[in-house]
């Protein structure tokens, strides 16, 4: 056998190794970030950009202080959602706490990218469903209107909005 063959056949062994070998099951922490805004499906997401991956969202997690932050964005770039709580530390549900600690950002003419903050006058909610600190998991359910009161724009209803994301501290 010369050293081409024996190459080759070493070099097909370890592909038929890599593609047998089985994946490790990420259903219990899939990332996802989802909502209805002004009656539309919206969901996070990204493209693939090599070093660094793709990662949909950015949820922080303060174990002891209790500060939740998110930052989510849509594959498209015209549109992300975030949000600010204090005093997380169990199940339950929140009120954000100021219009500044919530916004929908929209790319929308003719004023450009706007930042809608919550107006704490209209109905907002956030339902922490899970905490998991072994696996670093926290599930939640939230709904909003947002509003720019620099464009003068139309709010933004943003409901049916759910997110399950492994957090970093």
């Amino acid at each position: 056998m010369n050293a081409t063959t024996k190459h080759y056949k070493y070099f097909l062994f370890a592909l038929l190794i890599a593609v047998s070998c089985k994946k490790e099951d990420d259903s219990r922490h899939s990332d996802i970030v989802t909502a209805t805004i002004n009656g539309k499906p919206w969901k996070a997401g990204c493209k693939e950009s090599p070093p660094f991956g793709c990662h949909i969202a950015d949820l922080q997690y303060y174990t002891n202080t209790g500060g939740l932050e998110l930052g989510a964005g849509n594959i498209e770039g015209d549109t992300s959602v975030g949000m600010r709580l204090w005093e997380v530390y169990d199940t339950g549900n929140y009120r954000i706490p100021n219009k500044r600690m919530c916004a929908i950002i929209v790319k929308d003419e003719p004023c450009g990218r706007q930042r809608h903050h919550i107006d704490e006058n209209d109905p907002q909610d956030v339902e922490i469903i899970n905490i998991d600190k072994e696996n670093k998991i926290i599930e939640a359910k939230f709904s909003f209107v947002g509003r720019d009161t620099n464009c003068l724009s139309e709010p933004v209803y943003v409901t049916n909005g759910y997110f399950k994301l492994k957090y970093r501290p």
